[in-house]
């Protein structure tokens, strides 16, 4: 044989030989972690038999004998099918991207620390309904049996970046939570864009323009008056994280509607839902099937969280959409010197601080301090925002937020009622607790019965709201509270009760509120004049 011809046939046979092994080696590296849907599993974490069905689809349906197990087969089955992108969206909540993907993920992990998501799910886990906790304590365990027994089979994406999941705790389906509800959140960043609008063309501009930006408070002429150096560094980095994820884009939007038995051919009612939120791979809803002790629902569920998050069960069915609620403010807080105090109603007060430790992969640790005043954080020291005010002695403003996710609320616990809810009355009690993400919750039931509820907190500010960044020298814009549950605009027949024990200060208070939320502005009435008439109208009459 001919020396050439030996060359050939050698690079050609170890070339094929190379190609199966790396074949070898790329499909064991794909098919390793892939779901087990046959077998037998056995555990002692459990207090009962679970059955586990696929149907065609690979939707899990779970046969359970409690609602604890139940909870335990969903954590498990979700870790099979999602564990990366709930490892990863929780590592976001706690402020722990850096640890695994480097220092450029400082920003993302200053900003949620900032926030406060992670804070707010480990202080307030204790005063989660007890009922509720059990599920959450018993969902961690399952999430953590897959955790500890597919040690080295992990989704190949935590090969890549070399790294493996640590422990789930229960306090981190809060933080799942909390992070649905600051992605739905579109109110922080139109403070901000408003503000930047009104510093480039000025107040009185911005009022033409901007009707919500008119205000009855003395701030709008302090603010904005010719400064054009509005810094949007907060808005992208809030920006870029979601870019990375995959949370942009002109898709996102969602619809809901229902019909009662009367106007449905079939005589029931029919409900409808359309809750697209930003493309993912995979996707963010995962269906299931739940049976358990009280919960015998069906429908989808958000990976991270136990419990079906929009569906139906023997007795109602109910879809979720974008409320789009206004349920956070920035102030632009007054500091002394010292850098330790700020001022409200012309006295000094002391602001808070903790100090957080971020881990970050091949380099040191970083140290931030996070500062609050009676509001809440200030989220400017995560990117220095330029100053707003026209005295030019200060170089920069200090903003702090307000947001309705800081304070306490137990979704949770809505959603389970609603899952084990038998009709209209259970359905209402259950959003009782219910803040975030704002939702349009539609329902309809077995009997015909068909309904809507808005699930937030609205909250009562001292003033008329300002669609801009508000003066937190001032407690003239702070909130008061919440609009009370059954006094929102959208309960026809509240309980009776509740209208017996209704005080007129509250009754009051939501009277104004209202006429501000939904009564036409001087502008819009100015424009439905001049569309009435018949005359000509030129750009300058509206």
């Amino acid at each position: 044989m001919r020396k050439w011809l030996k060359i050939v046939l050698g690079l050609s046979f170890t070339t094929i030989i190379f190609l199966i092994v790396l074949g070898f080696v790329f499909y064991k590296m794909l098919h390793a972690p892939l779901p087990v849907y046959e077998g037998e599993i056995s555990t002692r974490e459990i207090n009962g038999g679970i059955e586990i069905y696929r149907d065609s689809l690979a939707i899990p349906y779970i046969l359970a004998q409690n609602e604890e197990d139940a909870a335990f087969a969903l954590g498990y089955v979700h870790s099979q099918e999602r564990m990366f992108s709930m490892d990863l969206i929780r590592r976001a909540g706690e402020g722990r991207l850096s640890e695994v993907l480097g220092s450029e993920m400082l920003p993302f992990d200053k900003m949620f620390l900032t926030v406060g998501i992670r804070k707010f799910a480990y202080d307030n886990f204790s005063r989660i309904d007890p009922v509720v906790r059990k599920l959450l304590v018993s969902y961690a365990a399952g999430v953590n049996y897959y955790i500890k027994n597919q040690k080295g089979k992990y989704p190949v994406e935590f090969d890549i970046l070399g790294y493996e999941p640590y422990e789930w705790k229960p306090e981190h389906s809060l933080i799942i939570i909390r992070m649905m509800g600051w992605e739905l959140n579109i109110a922080w960043w139109v403070d901000y864009t408003y503000a930047y609008i009104a510093a480039r063309i000025g107040s009185k501009k911005a009022a033409e323009i901007l009707p919500e930006y008119i205000s009855s408070e003395p701030f709008g002429n302090q603010l904005f008056l010719d400064d054009n150096k509005i810094d949007l560094s907060f808005i992208k980095t809030d920006r870029r994280f979601r870019q990375l994820f995959g949370f942009g884009g002109t898709q996102i939007g969602s619809n809901n509607w229902a019909v009662n038995n009367s106007a449905s051919s079939s005589g029931k009612p029919i409900i409808a839902n359309d809750p697209h939120l930003a493309y993912s791979a995979p996707g963010r809803w995962m269906a299931a099937v739940l049976r358990g002790g009280d919960l015998r629902a069906e429908g989808v569920t958000l990976p991270g969280v136990p419990g079906i998050v929009i569906g139906k069960n023997e007795n109602i069915s109910w879809t979720l959409t974008n409320l789009m609620a206004d349920d956070c403010d920035f102030y632009i807080e007054k500091i002394d010197s010292s850098g330790k105090n700020y001022l409200l109603d012309g006295k000094w007060k002391e602001l808070q601080s903790r100090k957080v430790r971020i881990k970050v992969k091949d380099s040191l640790d970083a140290e931030y301090v996070i500062k609050y005043t009676h509001r809440g954080p200030i989220v400017s020291d995560i990117h220095p925002y330029d100053f707003l005010y026209s005295n030019r002695e200060i170089s920069r403003s200090v903003i702090s937020m307000r947001w309705n996710g800081n304070d306490f609320s137990d979704e949770m616990l809505a959603f389970y009622k609603i899952n084990i809810a038998r009709n209209w009355e259970d359905f209402r009690d259950a959003l009782k607790s219910y803040a975030l993400p704002g939702q349009n919750f539609v329902y309809a039931d077995k009997d015909g019965n068909i309904g809507y509820l808005m699930g937030s907190r609205i909250p009562l500010r001292g003033g008329t709201k300002q669609a801009v960044i508000y003066d937190g020298s001032t407690s003239a814009g702070d909130w008061k509270g919440y609009l009370p549950y059954y006094s929102q605009p959208f309960f026809l027949n509240p309980p009776e009760n509740y209208i017996a024990t209704a005080n007129n200060k509250v009754v009051e208070n939501f009277s104004q509120y209202i006429t501000t939320l939904w009564e036409p502005d001087s502008r819009i009435k100015r424009i439905r004049e001049l569309l009435q008439s018949k005359k000509q109208h030129s750009a300058d009459d509206f």
